[in-house]
């Protein structure tokens, strides 16, 4: 099977991934490629991003595992993946071979925003969470006023709001 790849490369000229890499990237499918500011600050969202996709329990509360296709949805971050050589084609990848993302707004982070950029580009369809501790949604500079936000004060009220998304998600695929 070939799989198309961009027609246009962020550092320039056409893409120029490997079969290898390709190869390697379809083996971890199906995941989400999850972007957030890097810190302490979001490491609980981290953490109920992972246990609402992959179930487990937070707080009081039961995730099961997603699927999609069959198979467990990943959530994978940029720092989860091994990589050598231009970063900026690392996110390429992880955003290109994404099944969706989710992406975390607060704090205005602009690498977060690049990889906004990259998944709303490629066609990707997007779950933004908005830590309204970091930042308000006046603040966000674009309109994402749609069903696929979740704004927060806590993680434990993140859970179950991020995970009705998921699911909005998954029963909606088909008709994409």
């Amino acid at each position: 099977m070939v799989t198309p790849l961009p027609k246009c490369c962020p550092m320039g000229g056409a893409c120029k991934l490997q079969r290898g890499v390709i190869k390697s990237r379809l083996s971890q499918k199906p995941y989400a490629f999850i972007a957030l500011p890097y810190g302490e600050s979001f490491d609980d969202t981290e953490s109920a991003i992972r246990i609402v996709l992959s179930g487990g329990r937070l707080f009081e509360q039961s995730y099961k595992v997603r699927k999609l296709h069959g198979k467990m949805i990943k959530p994978i971050l940029a720092r989860d993946t091994c990589f050598i050589g231009e970063s900026t084609c690392k996110i390429c990848q992880l955003c290109w071979f994404a099944d969706f993302g989710i992406s975390e707004l607060g704090g205005l982070n602009p690498n977060v925003m690049v990889e906004i950029g990259l998944l709303w580009g490629f066609g990707k369809r997007i779950i933004f969470t908005l830590n309204l501790n970091h930042t308000a949604i006046k603040q966000v500079p674009f309109d994402i006023g749609n069903q696929m936000m979740v704004p927060y004060h806590s993680v434990k009220r993140l859970g179950p709001i991020l995970d009705d998304k998921v699911k909005f998600l998954l029963l909606t695929w088909s008709k994409r």
